[in-house]
Formats: C-alpha cells, sequence, structure tokens
C-alpha cells in the first residue's frame, strides 16, 4: 500500500509540466508523457483510497 498523502496534493494534469511546443516534439513528447505518469499515480491512488475509505469528499474533489 502506497504511503498516506492527501490525494488533493498530487497536481493536476498540465499544472507543472514544462513548457514545450512543436519546435522541441521531444520536450513535448515528454511533458505528455509526464501527465499521463500523474494520471495514473492518481488513478492508483483513488483506487486505494476508495478500497480503504469508500467514496469521500476528498475522492470526489480529487
Amino acid at each position: 500500500m502506497a504511503t498516506s498523502v492527501p490525494l488533493m496534493q498530487i497536481s493536476q494534469p498540465g499544472q507543472s509540466a514544462p513548457a514545450a511546443s512543436f519546435e522541441e516534439p521531444f520536450d513535448m513528447l515528454s511533458a505528455c508523457h509526464e501527465r499521463v505518469e500523474r494520471m495514473l499515480r492518481l488513478i492508483i491512488r483513488l483506487q486505494e483510497h476508495l478500497q480503504d475509505k469508500g467514496l469521500d469528499e476528498q475522492v470526489r474533489q480529487a
């Protein structure tokens, strides 16, 4: 089980991603990959939280 960190401390996709443009396609791909990984971590955390505590306000906000 993951360490206990409030769900809201996980950034939403795109909030802290590095600026990227089509002039730098690898930077853009890397930023996209980072957002996907962040979203997957959030989904895993949500699943664990739902199993432990059920649907609560913290889940609704996340």
